[in-house]
């Protein structure tokens, strides 16, 4: 296997969705204790449904390429589902990644789930 795969090098030399959602209806920040690697995901969402996503990143190349990656496949997603995303199915959107590189997919699975959780936290609050 290359070093990095097609869609890590695409998206880490020409990153999408970088920054922050204005006003967004959830996020999740998530850091790597071991290695450093950081990523913060905002995201709105409309009629169940994500319609915008933004990243900010700080890490290996591998790291802000799949966080990039990330903001453009969970789009027309419903917020749960994202908790239903697993390692695997990162690892193949990205394109593959080494051995070095799998945190990278445990980094994204983290942050989706803590993106599920505050999507839901928030229309709960929204409720009551």
């Amino acid at each position: 296997m290359a070093r990095f795969s097609k869609a890590i090098i695409d998206h880490f030399t020409h990153p999408k969705n970088v920054g922050d959602v204005p006003a967004p209806d959830a996020s999740a920040h998530v850091a790597d204790p071991v290695c450093g690697d950081q990523v913060h995901l905002s995201v709105l969402v409309a009629d169940g449904r994500i319609i915008e996503a933004r990243f900010r990143a700080h890490g290996c190349a591998a790291a802000l390429g799949t966080a990039s990656i990330l903001t453009e496949w969970i789009l027309g997603m419903e917020p749960a589902a994202l908790a239903r995303l697993d390692e695997a199915a990162v690892t193949g959107k990205v394109g593959g990644l080494t051995p070095g590189q799998s945190h990278c997919a445990r980094l994204a699975v983290d942050v989706l789930q803590a993106l599920a959780q505050d999507c839901a936290s928030r229309a709960q609050g929204q409720r009551t």
